[in-house]
């Protein structure tokens, strides 16, 4: 399973580069003014796609076994819900721009209705694919549809001028390449058929799915909405780069791991053992990705931003520090999450989403008037109440301790810890000499390259636990391949 997750997470590896290369480019073209409007329209957005398909797709991955009835019920149901919402955010646009407090969105509404209709013919060829394992052409999926959807069109029209509207061909235009590609893949003959038996199995698990997806989007949206209805579009914009800059990282890898971990644990849901070695590896492989990139951006946020980003944004480092911190636990949040969804805790899940929220909406309401610093911590705090909880749940469903999960990531902590202290401290001593912010970000960027090198060739058992013999196979495998060709 590691192995499909280290393919799945190459391409999305590859998609994150692009993503994050696409998000500097197109903050230098756009105001925050301009990504206020896209977060405010997205607020609306999110809540009726999690209706395109009642839980449905993911209903078809996780059932042991479908039948016909099953697949085209899912399709019916789901194509007649997408036109009908469709139609509703289409015609309900100017109710819905008022109740955000952004009148400005009425348009971008209109036309990003259009959404809900794709994605629900999307979404049983996808959960196909993804039942298959059919990674490969998932991950070619998603670098296709995006680089030509934001990097084509959406970039153009940012470069002619566009303003929001190159977000929202953007959103739009991948998702039709993305609906396009899956449906040619996977080219089953959907039939427009009702079957209660197959709806009744289908929504047993969908309305779980569902459920958790209202909440998980309350959870993610109330502090946007918050936001731009109490502080306006500007500031909107500003929280939400900075959230976003944040979250793509857990979001990317929550996805490429979700693709495997989801249909792969289902079939072995009953297998305790395998679910504890699974649940301790993700958990250090976890803190191998994030502890490098959470020290770095610590002592190097004000940097990053003005050289990737630009002086427009200043405004948005204290709080991209404050989620720097909450790095760790937003992807551990995320595997564990979808751990006990394959586990068919789907309600567990959700009701501890309902406490977040709790946290979320009422640290929202109590600070926004401190500012978005303020926000940005009261966020964290409820993610990382969130974290602890869904941990303890797998922690005792898999027979596991916190001792256990500790020994994974302590020495990792303390070495990150010591590399992080060392670059402030060169941080410092360039400060005292002058150094331009240019030359100070390249330095701490060479800096902890060098830190994870040495890493890898002093300390490789520190540093990647029981990761460090899949690593050695990949180095000999590497080098076995570059003997050939030079050979």
């Amino acid at each position: 399973m590691f192995k499909k997750i280290s393919q799945s997470s190459a391409g999305v590896f590859i998609n994150y580069i692009s993503k994050t290369i696409l998000l500097i480019v197109y903050a230098r073209l756009l105001s925050p003014v301009d990504y206020g409007v896209f977060a405010a329209t997205m607020v609306v957005v999110n809540l009726a796609e999690r209706f395109t398909d009642l839980g449905f797709g993911p209903a078809l991955v996780q059932r042991k076994e479908i039948t016909e009835d099953h697949i085209d019920t899912s399709f019916t149901t789901s194509l007649f819900l997408g036109l009908s919402l469709t139609c509703l955010v289409f015609f309900g646009a100017g109710f819905i721009s008022n109740l955000t407090g952004v009148p400005a969105t009425y348009k971008p509404i209109q036309a990003m209705s259009v959404i809900f209709l794709i994605g629900s013919i999307n979404s049983n060829a996808y959960a196909l694919l993804q039942r298959d394992l059919d990674f490969k052409f998932i991950i070619k999926i998603d670098i296709f549809s995006y680089l030509i959807a934001s990097g084509g069109i959406g970039l153009t029209i940012a470069l002619l001028g566009g303003g929001v509207w190159a977000l929202v061909a953007a959103e739009v235009s991948e998702a039709a390449i993305a609906c396009g590609m899956a449906v040619y893949k996977k080219k089953t003959r959907y039939k427009l058929k009702f079957k209660k038996t197959a709806f009744d199995q289908l929504f047993k698990f969908g309305f779980g799915q569902i459920f958790y997806q209202l909440v998980l989007y309350f959870v993610q949206q109330s502090d946007n909405f918050i936001v731009g209805r109490y502080m306006g579009a500007k500031k909107l914009g500003i929280y939400s780069r900075a959230y976003a800059l944040l979250v793509l990282p857990s979001r990317l890898f929550g996805l490429a791991a979700g693709r495997v971990i989801f249909p792969s644990m289902a079939k072995f849901q009953d297998n305790i053992e395998k679910f504890r070695q699974v649940f301790l590896r993700l958990i250090e492989f976890l803190a191998i990705l994030s502890f490098p990139l959470m020290g770095f951006l610590t002592i190097a946020c004000t940097e990053f931003v003005r050289v990737v980003m630009g002086n427009q944004w200043l405004s948005l480092v204290p709080i991209l520090q404050v989620f720097t911190f909450s790095m760790f636990f937003r992807l551990v949040f995320s595997v564990n999450n979808i751990v006990l969804k394959a586990a068919g805790k789907i309600y567990y899940t959700a009701y501890v989403q309902i406490l977040t929220l709790i946290l979320v909406i009422g640290g929202c309401l109590l600070f926004y008037s401190k500012g978005l610093v303020a926000i940005s911590i009261a966020v964290s705090f409820a993610l990382f109440v969130q974290c602890i909880i869904l941990t303890y749940a797998l922690i005792k469903y898999s027979n596991s301790s916190w001792k256990q999960v500790g020994s994974v990531l302590q020495y990792k902590l303390i070495l990150n810890i010591v590399f992080a202290c060392a670059g402030y401290a060169l941080k410092l001593f360039l400060m005292y000499l002058h150094c331009s912010y240019i030359l100070i970000f390249i330095l701490l960027v060479i800096f902890y390259c060098l830190c994870m090198l040495m890493a890898m060739q002093f300390f490789p058992k520190l540093m990647f636990g029981s990761m460090i013999n899949n690593l050695i196979k990949v180095k000999s495998l590497l080098l076995q391949k570059l003997k050939l060709k030079n050979g």
